[in-house]
């Protein structure tokens, strides 16, 4: 059985950015990390002194890239399975494997080490502190939609690997 490639205006019609057919997701995720970020890094501009420098920025630039080294990779998964990064578009199939094999949302756990490295690059810790109310949000206004979406829409399947797949932060698998 041979899978369909979808024409753009298919695309844009399921799975793309104006389908709106899937989880009831109304914010855009990365937006949640970048609004305290951009904040700080306005800030950060009136202030006398300069970002991280030395071994700071070695270890900041490393946790920032890989963040996007999991968002890259859960991207490349998700669109070879013809399915979509968009929160609220119509959702193909349930990818389970790849960086899903150890999290239910890689590209959330990416979003959070590019957040935690932008901190540490800009030599700041508000943004640290205010991480729990990014994630509660992220968590109530996206992972709950999309998990409640999934959940109707691959009722067996997805029970078995929320089951056995943490949302955000791996865990070490037992023996």
């Amino acid at each position: 059985m041979r899978k369909q490639k979808h024409t753009s205006a298919e695309h844009s019609r399921s799975g793309g950015w104006v389908d709106t057919s899937g989880a009831r997701v109304r914010v855009l995720p990365p937006m949640l990390f970048v609004a305290p970020i951009g904040v700080a890094a306005l800030l950060r501009r009136r202030s006398p002194s300069p970002p991280a420098e030395g071994p700071r920025r070695v270890v900041a630039v490393v946790v920032a890239l890989c963040g996007a080294a999991m968002m890259g990779w859960a991207f490349a998964v998700l669109r070879k399975h013809h399915t979509t990064v968009v929160p609220w578009a119509h959702v193909h199939e349930l990818v389970t494997h790849g960086p899903f094999r150890w999290v239910r949302n890689p590209i959330y756990a990416g979003d959070v080490l590019v957040y935690l490295g932008a901190c540490l690059w800009l030599r700041t810790r508000w943004p640290v502190l205010a991480l729990p109310g990014v994630l509660t949000a992220l968590r109530r206004w996206v992972i709950e939609p999309e998990e409640q979406y999934l959940r109707s829409r691959f009722p067996q399947e997805y029970e078995a690997y929320a089951a056995r797949v943490p949302a955000l932060v791996p865990r070490r698998r037992r023996p």
